[in-house]
């Protein structure tokens, strides 16, 4: 269905690039492959509730919007009572996909949250995430996704700027 602020082509190119860039994020070439299908995968409950919950998630794609803006995950919490990284888990899981790909959809806004296992992966589709959502928004978006104080408190937060490179490479 068409609806404001979602386009299929903005979406399939998002995928693209946050699974890319989770790939080279993780730098482990065993890994590479499972953070490329995190990331391609990472938004795939935007598609389910774009098809069946049509109006009540383009009303969440409008709150989010409004400034000062608030991130999309958490409205859609608000509006639908679940978040697309949800919805999207619920049905790689339902369709048999590894547990780490489906940890990684499922935590992909809340890296902190998750139970000790596949950090790398969600932090890798964390991190790529918020890094193309800022590059998509010219700098930056109005509210940014990236969950510094979880990427501290997982040891992580020095590889930040080394991220934002890689980022600013395959972005272009």
């Amino acid at each position: 269905p068409r609806i404001s602020g979602f386009s299929m082509e903005a979406f399939q190119n998002n995928a693209l690039l946050v699974g890319e860039l989770a790939r080279e994020i993780l730098r482990d070439p065993k890994r590479g492959e499972d953070a490329f299908t995190c990331g391609l995968l990472h938004d795939v409950g935007k598609v389910v509730l774009a098809l069946v919950a049509t109006d009540r998630f383009a009303e969440a794609l409008r709150l989010a919007d409004v400034p000062p803006g608030r991130p999309l995950h958490v409205v859609e919490k608000e509006v639908l009572g679940v978040s697309h990284a949800e919805v999207g888990a619920f049905l790689l899981g339902t369709w048999g996909l590894p547990l780490p790909i489906v940890t990684a959809v499922a935590y992909h806004h809340a890296p902190a949250s998750a139970a000790p296992g596949d950090v790398e992966l969600i932090v890798a589709v964390h991190v790529a995430d918020a890094l193309v959502k800022e590059a998509e928004t010219a700098g930056g978006a109005p509210v940014s996704l990236l969950d510094v104080a979880a990427l501290e408190e997982l040891g992580v937060l020095g590889e930040l700027d080394g991220w934002r490179s890689v980022a600013d490479r395959v972005i272009r």
